[in-house]
């Protein structure tokens, strides 16, 4: 019999292979159920360090911020500053999409900072500690320093969005949002940025409706940008609308064909439709595109289990635990031996 979907919305942002950024990761972190694997249980979720910054020197200023250099030395900088994290979220868990940050940067020496006349670059310096900070869960701090931020750059819409995210967390919803739909309206393409994050404030309060609205304006405006494609069929699925999910999802394979969780995504939804020959042919792709995928394995061996071949799918169901125990994934390792119990 085939697994059904979970009631209730499964809170959970992917990643296709692009650089993103994650303000509230954690706080997706729910449920899922024993008969179908949560799309929280992800093993294609994958967190990054911002790049696309200016090329320039790196410096720390006595603020203790790293200023962007090359991407090479920015990437092993931010993950030195982070520890592996996303901004504000725990490791392992993935959110959205990439930042660009447009700001010019250089090196801050001690004795510049006082008087630098490059306010863009310090304004950087007060982002990244605001970064760092709340990457540390300090986010009262991280909130000063956002604003710093915004007083030597009105227009840095990064740091505004990152100052939305902490009032968010330090429960200054009305502040939070109207920040972020002032910055919406905006005729420029980091609106979208803007967004996603109201997307994911209104999943965190399962205000269903406004999570696709949100999605939907953010890909009128960046209808290139795939990662947010992903994530919209993602919250489709949650709302058990497979079919429109199905489509958002070949879309987003057809604008980048080794989109791997477009591909793990859209094997899970015809699987949730019945489709199970595509489906098996499209989780297998998915796999090809990420090898350690123990969620597309999870699938094949249900699929095995409904075409009477048990021996197959004990098998399958063995390699999806080693891949998930692999990951450290235990709420996945649990939930797929349970269902492998059930054969």
């Amino acid at each position: 019999m085939r697994a059904s979907y979970a009631q209730g919305p499964v809170l959970a942002f992917y990643s296709d292979g692009l650089e993103e950024e994650g303000f509230f990761a954690p706080t997706h972190r729910t449920g899922g159920s024993l008969d179908r694997p949560s799309s929280t249980l992800s093993d294609s979720m994958t967190v990054y360090s911002p790049t696309d910054f200016p090329n320039g020197a790196v410096g720390l200023s006595r603020r203790g911020a790293v200023l962007p250099s090359t991407r090479w030395a920015q990437l092993c900088l931010c993950g030195a500053l982070v520890g592996g994290f996303s901004i504000f979220g725990a490791k392992g868990v993935a959110a959205s999409e990439p930042t660009t940050f447009e700001g010019e940067s250089g090196v801050v020496l001690e004795e510049q900072v006082q008087d630098a006349p490059d306010q863009g670059a310090d304004a950087d310096a007060f982002y990244w500690t605001g970064r760092a900070l709340g990457a540390e869960g300090d986010f009262e701090r991280a909130r000063v320093e956002f604003e710093k931020a915004l007083v030597f750059r009105p227009d840095f819409i990064e740091a505004e969005i990152a100052l939305a995210t902490v009032e968010f967390r330090l429960d200054k919803r009305a502040s939070a949002l109207a920040r972020l739909d002032r910055l919406g309206a905006l005729p420029v393409p980091l609106a979208a940025q803007a967004h996603r994050t109201l997307a994911r404030f209104a999943a965190i309060e399962d205000r269903h409706s406004d999570v696709l609205k949100h999605y939907e304006r953010a890909l009128e405006i960046t209808p290139e940008n795939v990662s947010m494609r992903v994530n919209l069929g993602i919250a489709l699925m949650d709302q058990k609308q497979f079919e429109k999910a199905t489509a958002v999802f070949k879309k987003a394979i057809s604008q980048r064909p080794k989109a791997r969780l477009a591909w793990l995504n859209l094997g899970r939804s015809l699987y949730e439709l019945g489709e199970t020959e595509e489906a098996e042919v499209t989780l297998q792709r998915a796999l090809e595109l990420d090898p350690r995928s123990f969620m597309a394995v999870w699938h094949l061996a249900r699929i095995a289990g409904q075409k009477g071949q048990p021996e197959e799918a004990f098998e399958l169901y063995e390699q999806a635990v080693e891949l998930a125990a692999a990951r450290k994934n235990v709420s996945a390792v649990l939930k797929i031996r349970a269902e492998q119990q059930m054969l």
